[in-house]
């Protein structure tokens, strides 16, 4: 199992890495400046790299993704939550009842008989 645990560490900062190099060579071959037009409007940016307007966008889709994402699961986790809060109390229900029948057995063991 731990020679699994670190195969898979390896494969994860392998590929970490790699994209490291990815986006460093991307970003050196794109150092050129340009300016983004937002067309309706008569606005512009100010001359970026061309790799930090890519870079921007990416992160943008990931965070939107991710908020997607999060979004999708909120029914899946309150209902996870419920059903978690229903469990702790049906055992403790249990719990309860399990001591009552308990006590009331004890009380039976302990009145003397009368014949």
């Amino acid at each position: 199992m731990k020679l699994l645990n670190w195969s898979l560490q390896l494969l994860k900062w392998g590929v970490l890495l790699l994209l490291a190099v990815i986006m460093v060579a991307f970003a050196v071959a794109n150092r050129q400046l340009i300016i983004v037009r937002l067309d309706p409007l008569p606005a512009e940016l100010q001359p970026l790299p061309l790799f930090i307007i890519v870079f921007a966008a990416m992160l943008v889709g990931l965070l939107l993704g991710g908020g997607a994402a999060w979004w999708r699961g909120l029914r899946w986790r309150r209902r996870s939550l419920q059903e978690r809060q229903r469990a702790d109390r049906l055992a403790r229900d249990l719990d309860q009842a399990t001591r009552g029948a308990g006590e009331a057995q004890a009380e039976k063991s302990t009145v003397p008989r009368v014949a």
